[in-house]
């Protein structure tokens, strides 16, 4: 006969009565050496053999087994904990089935309830969770996809991880990932019950750091789950007077339900919270929120009870505040700003619908769009909307049509959650939608920890707004056509004042449709330039969208170059000169502009292009007597390229004519652009003529 039974824990007081009398009375005991606590061998007769199974195969046990039983020995298998958890046991029962051996089985105390015990802790406290996952990170043994840590952690559950402690890492970002916040409650508990007992407490978040700090690295348990906090829990109804079991009646009714208050609390500073919101409070039994937002009002109401918890825990939040209701408590569920803007309010009115709780009322808060908007003056003072970059909740080709819609509807703009760790560049992201509708010099700013202690604010432009780092603590504005920057203050005009005469940085009253640069914009000095009325024609036939490449070759002042790459920043320009002077003056006109997406190459076009990628569309403003070269350079890159070619000697003209001849494109255009300036001679305006300009557009 064989009998597998469990060790329990570790304590020698924690095997359970039959488990002892067992061991006692075995012949043969094989034990798991490297987990049992060896002081439960005290307990075996003086002659029963000993066998440490940490030393030994599946087969080797086996043989153990079998030839014990075939001398009428009794066999102990003692695991660790209880068999029945990680224990191995059913392949060495199916061998023992095969060989027609009789065996049984004798339950211990596994380590997680040790733990529990030794923390004093309940995993299934009414209201924060009523079920306990018993689990493991992967291994050299597969976990089931459906049982991963991942999907389990979904459930939010308490949980109880074994033979993981070696990969505290991978865990707090299975467990994070699944849907645990990182600052949920968790500990990790070192030979439970044993005398070596260590038990580290802190959050998923913190795993690896526990471990690390403890150098805890096997023979531990890791607990997991708002249960490890031991709070903010419902009382039983077991043993609640008002509730009847078999054995007892319900004595005297529950109290009235009580009512659900969602309140704006505002920025954080007490003094921007509306009366009505702080008389809420004060009102309120237990005040409820996310945890940051709760430590903002903890101070101003210190005898209030709370409960709080992290970020994606919502629903959770709302179902214990109707909870709570439902059990007599006047609740206060608090969101920072405005409950009903990205707050509280929607959620907890859905769920209570669902749970026919109808005792809610809303109480509005000032929101960050409202008090940075006074931060930095009067941004918001036309038609405005607001609008969140997180997409957790709001898939990103939404958030990218609303932006271009306000822009095209010239609102002023208020943008919240403008960036966070996972999602670093949404603002920048966002600045270059706006920019392909609105101009770079647009005034913007921002606000950090509005009305909170280290408020910060800048006025600034678009363009500048692209680069800036921000959190989930910032507040950004755009400003409309009219939004202006005077005196450091963000202001857009309702039309009440005139101003005038006043030497204002931002916007004029009306935007331009078309944002060509004036050639008065560049610096010139000596170096030719590709003057504007032709650069503007020549740029319409290149036919530019968004995410193109294009190649300015023989660059000269880099007019076309800029112009083209201020069209969106999405449009990658490289442009091409050989002469040093010319690359020279391009680098200080791009500095200028303080565009991003120019790229300056010195050299000879004929080399530089040889190790370039395929452009989609190339303007060729200098060839230097080499245009064929260049475009079969070009043309052995592949197909579908876009080339606009200005000339200006008939060489070029001619060299164009036979390229086009050769290669025959479609569509072909070419036109002769002259243009003629007045310019005033004493009493007279005289027109002063400029050498006429070939321009050939054609896709190869």
């Amino acid at each position: 006969m064989v009998n597998f039974v469990g060790a329990g824990p570790g304590a020698l007081d924690l095997i359970t009565v039959r488990g002892m009398e067992l061991i006692k009375k075995a012949d043969v005991i094989i034990y798991a050496g490297s987990l049992i606590n060896p002081g439960l061998l005290e307990y075996a007769g003086k002659d029963a053999e000993l066998y440490n199974s940490a030393y030994l195969t599946l087969e080797e046990v086996l043989d153990v087994m079998i030839k014990a039983d075939r001398e009428n020995k009794e066999v102990v298998r003692l695991h660790t904990g209880d068999p029945s958890v990680y224990g191995a046991v059913r392949e060495q029962m199916d061998a023992l089935d095969s060989e027609g051996i009789s065996y049984a089985s004798c339950p211990g105390v596994s380590a997680c309830f040790g733990a529990a015990a030794d923390m004093n802790l309940e995993y299934t406290l009414p209201g924060v969770s009523q079920t306990l996952i018993i689990t493991r990170l992967e291994g050299r043994t597969k976990v089931p996809e459906k049982e991963s840590m991942r999907a389990l952690a979904g459930h939010g559950a308490s949980m109880a991880v074994y033979l993981s402690a070696g990969m505290t890492e991978e865990l707090s970002e299975e467990l994070i990932s699944g849907g645990y916040p990182p600052e949920t409650p968790a500990a990790i508990v070192y030979k439970a019950t044993w005398d070596e007992e260590k038990t580290i407490t802190g959050t998923v978040g913190e795993l690896k750091e526990m471990s690390d700090k403890a150098d805890i690295k096997k023979t531990a348990v890791v607990l997991v789950g708002d249960a490890v906090k031991q709070s903010d829990y419902e009382r039983s109804k077991l043993y609640d007077p008002s509730f009847s079991t078999g054995f007892r009646k319900a004595r005297g009714e529950d109290k009235g339900q009580g009512r659900i208050s969602v309140v704006g609390i505002g920025p954080g500073n007490i003094e921007m919270m509306t009366e009505r919101a702080r008389s809420a409070l004060e009102k309120s039994d237990i005040i409820v929120g996310y945890k940051t937002y709760v430590d903002l009002v903890r101070g101003n109401f210190p005898d209030k009870k709370y409960f709080e918890n992290g970020m994606r825990d919502e629903t959770k939040r709302c179902e214990k505040c109707i909870s709570f209701a439902k059990g007599g408590l006047n609740v206060a569920l608090i969101s920072s700003g405005d409950a009903g803007v990205y707050g509280m309010a929607s959620p907890l009115l859905q769920i209570a619908e669902r749970e026919g709780f109808e005792d809610v009322e809303i109480i509005p808060g000032v929101t960050a769009a409202l008090s940075g908007a006074a931060e930095l003056g009067a941004p918001l003072s036309d038609d405005f909307c607001v609008i969140s970059l997180s997409d957790l909740l709001t898939p990103w080709e939404n958030i990218e049509k609303r932006l271009r819609n306000a822009a095209e509807g010239d609102f002023c703009i208020a943008i919240y959650n403008p960036s966070s760790r996972k999602r670093s560049d949404y603002l920048k992201k966002a600045c270059g939608i706006l920019m392909t509708i609105l101009p770079e010099d647009t005034a913007c700013g921002y606000v950090r920890n509005t009305g909170r202690e280290g408020t910060e604010k800048k006025v600034c432009s678009l363009r500048e707004l692209a680069d800036e780092n921000v959190d989930m603590l910032v507040t950004v504005f755009i400003g409309n056509s009219g939004t202006k920057i005077i005196n450091g203050k963000l202001i857009t005009p309702r039309g009440y004042v005139q101003l005038e005469g006043k030497k204002e940085q931002g916007l004029s009253v009306k935007r331009a449709v078309i944002n060509f640069r004036r050639d008065s914009e560049f610096i010139r000095e000596k170096i030719p330039m590709t003057k504007e009325c032709v650069r503007h024609e020549s740029i319409i036939r290149l036919g530019l969208r968004e995410g193109d490449i294009m190649y300015d070759v023989g660059g000269g002042t880099g007019s076309v170059a800029i112009e083209a790459a201020s069209l969106h920043p999405g449009i990658r320009v490289s442009t091409i000169e050989k002469n040093h002077d010319a690359a020279e003056l391009i680098r200080r006109n791009v500095t200028k502009t303080g565009l991003k997406n120019v790229s300056i190459i010195e050299g000879r076009a004929e080399v530089a292009l040889s190790c370039m990628e395929k452009p989609d569309c190339v303007f060729i403003g200098g060839s230097g007597g080499r245009l064929k070269e260049i475009m079969d350079i070009l043309i052995s890159k592949g197909r579908g390229i876009r080339y606009v070619i200005n000339a200006v000697s008939l060489e070029t003209i001619e060299e164009a004519g036979r390229i086009i001849k050769e290669y025959r494109p479609d569509d072909e255009e070419t036109v002769m652009l002259s243009v003629s300036e007045v310019q005033k001679s004493g009493d007279h305006r005289m027109l002063r003529s400029q050498n006429p300009v070939w321009i050939f557009s054609f896709t190869v």
